[in-house]
């Protein structure tokens, strides 16, 4: 009986081996990772968000120095759109929040800008654009309606405010955009 024990014991163990391999070379067959594209896309539902990186750097202060308006609303913009694939109208929501990634990639977590130091210039489908000052992280740059198969084009400039004091100095900033998709008659939040 010993010995038909370890023979059963035995024959598991190489089914476990090779159901293993199997799940290992199944999930290496289906995930595909490709870096160096320049153009993101990122779809929430029937949301399709596209992040232009090849026109833009990134959300990213990193040296910087204070500057006026007039000079941080002209300067490289980021530049984005905002697509409902969808057969019915969406709701969303658009925020600005930390690349905590960036942060990681730069080895600067301990070097965060304070928000409050930051202002922004944010157009809409070419519309006015608003600036303001940014206040804590999430900060909602824009919500709404879209209808099925319309686009919104957006452009955000950021900089730091020329009011800031020197405990911006050798401080960083990294954002990057997040929408989320809002049930209908979901009331919306300043968070995320």
């Amino acid at each position: 009986m010993d010995e038909k024990k370890k023979s059963i014991i035995k024959k598991g163990f190489w089914i476990l081996v090779v159901l293993s391999m199997f799940a290992f070379v199944s999930y290496a067959a289906f995930t595909y990772n490709r870096l160096g594209t320049r153009k993101n896309q990122i779809a929430t539902g029937t949301l399709l968000l596209t992040l232009d990186d090849e026109a833009s750097n990134g959300i990213s202060i990193n040296p910087a120095i204070p500057v006026s308006d007039g000079v941080g609303s002209t300067e490289q913009p980021y530049t984005f759109t905002l697509e409902n694939t969808g057969s019915l109208t969406a709701d969303y929501q658009l925020f600005l929040v930390e690349d905590t990634q960036a942060y990681e990639d730069d080895d600067c977590i301990d070097n965060k800008m304070d928000w409050k130091a930051l202002r922004y210039s944010f157009e809409k489908d070419s519309e006015d654009p608003t600036t303001n000052s940014l206040s804590d992280s999430p900060y909602m740059l824009d919500h709404g309606s879209l209808k099925s198969g319309a686009t919104y084009s957006y452009t955000l400039h950021v900089w730091i405010n020329q009011d800031a004091g020197n405990e911006v100095m050798g401080t960083h900033f990294h954002g990057k955009i997040q929408v989320k998709a809002v049930q209908e008659g979901q009331e919306y939040t300043e968070t995320e």
